[in-house]
């Protein structure tokens, strides 16, 4: 039962020991070696980062160039990185859809967006949790889901000016018309519906605050046009005669 302590530090003692004697001459042998791998090593590093600083130089000056062509007004680079907005878009609850846009000036937008079906993003049941541990599904009140589809399309809407907002830094006022497809009630009935006539300035967009304004009476001030029905549905309104624009073309969002 005697202490173990000094047979644990025994055989560490007596490495130290060996490696005291043997490293004069050993270090001799291998330091060859070791400086020649160093050398190596360190040449790869320098031709990794010169490959690095030269593709980042290359890139910012790529950047740089692209930002001026943006601030000097040059349509064809607005429409070039608006294509490239609405394809990187990622939108939780549509694969792909298409957005017309088009533009007269550098600081004006305009967007004609496809909105997605109401059937396809609200739920028509939620759970609910039961005195006794079931948990069951019970169907949504049709009030709360045209709710929650109003708050869901006018923030799709007013995320798509922001990102616009954030590229384009000539770009002052966004004009975006908005539409689903429903089923025709006659058969001259158009299956595009429009429901959103908005219009967003970077002052305005910048300052609002979700937490602090509703969306709808944020929109009215703005100027937005839409029809909305006593249970809240978004109803059919007539299209902004702003659409009638030769210059039209259509980008995939995602």
């Amino acid at each position: 039962m005697k202490s173990q302590a000094p047979y644990r530090l025994l055989p560490a003692l007596f490495a130290q020991n060996h490696a005291k004697t043997l490293f004069p001459a050993v270090w001799q042998e291998r330091q060859p070696e070791i400086q020649q791998r160093y050398q190596e090593s360190l040449g790869n590093y320098e031709q990794q980062l010169k490959a690095a600083q030269a593709e980042w130089e290359a890139r910012e000056t790529e950047r740089i160039a692209w930002l001026q062509r943006l601030t000097s007004g040059n349509l064809e680079e607005i429409k070039h990185t608006l294509t490239e907005i609405f394809t990187g878009l990622q939108l939780p609850f549509q694969a792909a859809t298409q957005c017309g846009l088009f533009f007269d000036t550098a600081d004006l937008i305009s967007v004609n967006l496809d909105l997605p079906e109401m059937e396809q993003v609200i739920l028509f049941t939620q759970k609910r949790l039961l005195k006794n541990g079931e948990v069951r599904e019970a169907a949504r009140d049709k009030v709360e889901r045209n709710r929650d589809y109003f708050d869901l399309v006018t923030g799709e809407c007013a995320f798509i000016a922001a990102e616009i907002f954030s590229y384009l830094p000539l770009c002052q006022t966004l004009r975006l018309a908005a539409y689903t497809q429903r089923p025709k009630a006659r058969e001259t009935d158009p299956i595009d519906t429009y429901v959103l006539d908005l219009k967003f300035t970077r002052e305005e967009l910048k300052v609002f605050n979700p937490e602090a304004t509703p969306m709808h009476p944020f929109l009215v001030h703005s100027g937005a046009r839409f029809q909305m029905a006593a249970d809240y549905q978004l109803e059919r309104i007539e299209p902004p005669s702003w659409l009638n624009h030769e210059d039209i073309q259509s980008a995939p969002v995602g």
